[in-house]
């Protein structure tokens, strides 16, 4: 039995979002909007390769928003902290359903420990933020 209350882990539910990031010719990767430099706009050289990324995650259900909680907090003193990196990081891999990333002989990488681990920061903050502007935080104050 279906209910707007619950988390429907369907493939049908799954959530489809992407973004644009520039290849330059010495290998860095720009995501404009992700820095400082980039925050307004970023006008790509003429050698850049444009590349759009394309994830599909899917949501979380209460016990596994919470299991990822308590991972990644931690009580200091009478206050609690969240470790953020590894919070984005633990709802990233466990949301992250599919992919459009490559090789270099342009075959698709897996998603598994090895790709994410090996990801350039730049791209993996961006599917983070992605996820969690998406989901949200799941945290209430």
């Amino acid at each position: 039995m279906g209910s707007k209350f619950l988390v429907n882990k369907s493939k049908e539910s799954y959530y489809e979002k992407s973004f644009v990031c520039y290849i330059k010719s010495n290998s860095e990767i720009v995501v404009p909007g992700t820095d400082e430099e980039n925050s307004v706009t970023y006008i790509p050289a003429e050698d850049d390769e444009e590349f759009t990324v394309k994830i599909k995650f899917r949501g979380l259900d209460n016990a596994e928003n919470n299991s990822i909680l308590s991972e990644t907090l931690s009580l200091e003193g009478d206050e609690f902290k969240i470790d953020v990196a590894r919070f984005s990081d633990s709802r990233m891999r466990a949301v992250l359903k599919e992919w459009n990333l490559v090789d270099d002989s342009d075959e698709l990488l897996l998603i598994n420990n090895k790709n994410l681990n090996g990801l350039n920061p730049i791209i993996s903050n961006k599917i983070m933020s992605v996820i969690i502007d998406t989901l949200g935080f799941g945290i209430s104050t």
